[in-house]
This record gives structure tokens, C-alpha cells and sequence, in this order.
């Protein structure tokens, strides 16, 4: 959570009781100043500060509190950003830790289904480039899609595994040394394939100037 200048000095961490209702705890410590905050206009303007959330559903059900705490008055809710379900430049530019203050010179996001079907495009060649006999000799059952409609599908877990790579601020070439195991065929067969999301996808970003 970030708060107005003139409330920060150090940095403070808060816990909830275990079996606490969260959320409305939340929205009585910002009302009561229990979190160490005070703000300008007591419990009619929270503008001035933003919550970051794991997923869209808890920002719908933060804001739902907020305004259950608050009702019949009107007032002016925090900014509730989602950091697990990133969609709009904004949001991915505060993932990839890029200054957005000034607008930036930042080129265009990329679109959720453009970027699917470029995965999709990325892992056809993949598995195309590998062959079925490649495949075949890692082991019984192993297989990277049957053909377009497999991958597409393949690639919206491709793109929710970028998404938490890039929210827990992994590199991908930390892939390349976890333990290989008594699993290498598997293993090194799936770590050549996550190299669309480490190498292949970056750079069709990049000729395509795109974030």
C-alpha cells in the first residue's frame, strides 16, 4: 500500500489476527488511522493512496467493503490495483518496474488475444522444430499440443506463467540451473521449451515494439 508524502517516514508492517475478516479489517484501519495513516479529509478521501491486491476479485471485493463501511456517504475511494491479472499499460508497467510518472515515452501493451495467438504462433514452431520422433524418445505420453487449437490452448499457461515470473520478479535464466534429477529427459525437453517465454518471446516483442 502507498500513502501520501507527508504520511511516509518509515516503513511500518502490519499483520491481521488469524481469522480476522481481512478486507473489513483493512477498511477500519484506514478509517480509524490504526495503520498510521491520516488523511486529508478523514473518511471522505482516500484518493491519495493505493492498494495493491493479488487478483481483480480481491480489488472488487476491497472496493465492495469500502463502500459498505462508508455507505450512504460519498466518498472518494483508493486506487485498488490488481498485481495477478495485469491488462492495461499502467499495471504492466508498474510489473516490468518502469517509471510511468510523466507519461513515459513507453511503446504500446500488447493486447490479451494478440498475445496469445503470438505464443501460440511461437509454440507451433516450436513443437514443429522438434518433430514428433524428438518428442517421442523423452518418454510415453509426452507431448507439446496436437496441433493449432492444443497450442493456443497451451498458451494461455504460458501466459500466466510470464505474468507470475515477471509479478515475482524471477529471470528466466534462473530455469537453466534448478536441479535436473533423476527426471533429465523431462526435464531438459521442458526447460528448451520454456525458452519461448525467456528468449522467443521477448525478442517477438521487440521486433514488433511492443511491451
Amino acid at each position: 500500500m502507498t500513502v501520501p508524502a507527508p504520511a511516509l517516514g518509515r516503513a511500518n508492517v502490519k499483520t491481521v489476527a488469524p481469522g480476522a475478516p481481512f478486507l473489513q479489517t483493512l477498511v477500519t484501519a484506514c478509517r480509524d488511522g490504526s495503520l498510521g495513516i491520516r488523511f486529508p479529509a478523514g473518511d471522505r478521501d482516500y484518493s491519495a493512496a493505493t492498494i495493491y491486491v493479488p487478483t481483480r476479485r480481491a480489488a472488487r471485493a476491497l472496493a465492495h467493503a469500502f463502500a459498505e463501511a462508508l455507505q450512504p456517504r460519498a466518498v472518494l475511494l483508493p486506487r485498488i490495483i490488481p498485481l495477478g491479472d495485469p491488462s492495461d499499460l499502467e499495471e504492466r508497467a508498474i510489473l516490468a518496474g518502469v517509471a510511468f510518472a510523466d507519461g513515459g515515452n513507453l511503446p504500446p501493451a500488447i493486447g490479451d488475444l494478440e498475445r496469445r495467438l503470438q505464443l501460440t504462433t511461437l509454440i507451433e514452431r516450436w513443437r514443429k522444430s522438434r518433430g514428433m520422433a524428438e518428442l517421442a524418445a523423452v518418454g510415453d505420453g509426452f507431448t507439446i499440443g496436437g496441433g493449432f487449437a492444443d497450442s493456443f490452448a497451451l498458451s494461455g499457461d504460458l501466459a500466466t506463467l510470464i505474468d507470475e515470473f515477471a509479478i515475482e520478479g524471477v529471470d528466466w535464466r534462473r530455469v537453466k540451473n534448478l536441479t535436473q534429477g533423476q527426471f533429465d529427459a523431462y526435464w531438459s525437453m521442458t526447460r528448451d521449451f520454456l525458452a519461448i517465454a525467456g528468449t522467443a518471446w521477448p525478442q517477438a516483442l521487440q521486433e514488433m515494439g511492443l511491451i
